[in-house]
């Protein structure tokens, strides 16, 4: 935004995703430091380098029901979470970035949403289960 330089372009095609993916705002998250940003969609997770906007690893995580992540206010991790079905439970994820590494899951069952609120030095991660 400073500089007033396109770095990178997304069709809209890109963020016209089904109901349940993609449609919270902001479409595209920096983590903390601006170094990292994702942004979701359909049932992949797209973890980028600033400035560049280079895909890591170029291929994007595939996470089957992906409905929304959120950055950690102190590191580069982000934790998601996907829509359980009746056979399937809800799945909760850790992920450090760059190396997309899993550090922690739990799966959760009956739920109609979540709400995920990290406390502000990143020590605590509240899950809001509906």
């Amino acid at each position: 935004i400073l500089a007033g330089k396109l770095v990178r372009g997304f069709t809209v095609t890109e963020f016209t995703a089904p109901q349940q993916v993609g449609t919270k705002w902001p479409l595209i998250k920096f983590s903390f430091d601006d170094k990292y940003a994702a942004r979701a969609h359909e049932e992949h997770l797209h973890a980028y380098e600033v400035p560049s906007f280079q895909l890591l690893e170029k291929k994007a995580l595939k996470v089957d029901g992906l409905v929304d992540f959120s950055w950690s206010p102190v590191d580069h991790s982000l934790v998601y979470w996907t829509a359980g079905t009746d056979d399937i439970p809800t799945r909760l994820a850790l992920i450090s970035i760059p190396s997309r590494l899993v550090t922690r899951t739990k799966n959760l069952f009956n739920v109609n949403s979540c709400q995920v609120h990290w406390q502000s030095r990143g020590q605590y991660l509240c899950v809001q289960v509906e």
